[in-house]
């Protein structure tokens, strides 16, 4: 719906839930909309591959560079629309099921970012063995990449920052105050 003429409504995608439907992470304000596909009632059913339409719904393109097996934490838009942020599987298996999920979903290893200008989409940091990705969100006042990652390697397990413009990262320290509740003390710079 256009707020400014909410009596104008366009209808995207009308789709059947037993395959999986679209639905828009993101709506930039040229009206551009990128959208994520969901496998209703299927655990973890995000992740099956994007796709971006123009407002109206009459110019729709799948993403190659975003299909089903290639990424699997939901991509975040940036607060200046110029990126989608999230967590990236390189494999070449991502689409087969490992205890019921599909790999892509729990062996998110690259931290990437899509371009909404060229459709690009760029890797901020290759992968490592070892290594997963559990999230990835642009930092509403920098615009910097905040990631959480898991390893056994007690520097590179915990929560980070990824500069966009100098392409360095900082861990951000958490203090625990009470048995689960810790605080992420971090402000932008």
């Amino acid at each position: 719906m256009n707020l400014q003429n909410q009596s104008n409504k366009n209808l995207i995608y009308d789709e059947v839930a037993n395959n999986p439907v679209h639905y828009p992470r993101a709506i930039l304000d040229n009206g551009e909309v990128y959208l994520d596909t969901f496998l209703p009632n299927s655990g973890a059913g995000w992740a099956y591959g994007m796709s971006v339409s123009n407002f109206t719904g009459t110019d729709k393109k799948d993403l190659d560079n975003m299909k089903n097996g290639t990424y699997g934490t939901q991509p975040v838009l940036s607060p200046d629309g110029k990126y989608l942020a999230f967590a990236g599987y390189s494999g070449t298996d991502g689409k087969n099921d490992q205890d019921g999920f599909r790999i892509s979903l729990v062996k998110t290893n690259t931290l990437e970012k899509l371009d909404t200008q060229t459709k690009e989409r760029l890797v901020l940091i290759e992968p490592e063995t070892l290594k997963s990705y559990l999230s990835a969100k642009p930092d509403s006042i920098t615009g910097n990449i905040t990631y959480t990652s898991i390893s056994p390697d007690n520097v590179k397990d915990g929560t980070f920052q990824f500069d966009i413009n100098n392409k360095t990262v900082k861990k951000i320290e958490v203090e625990k105050i009470q048995n689960d509740t810790s605080i992420i003390g971090f402000l932008g710079e």
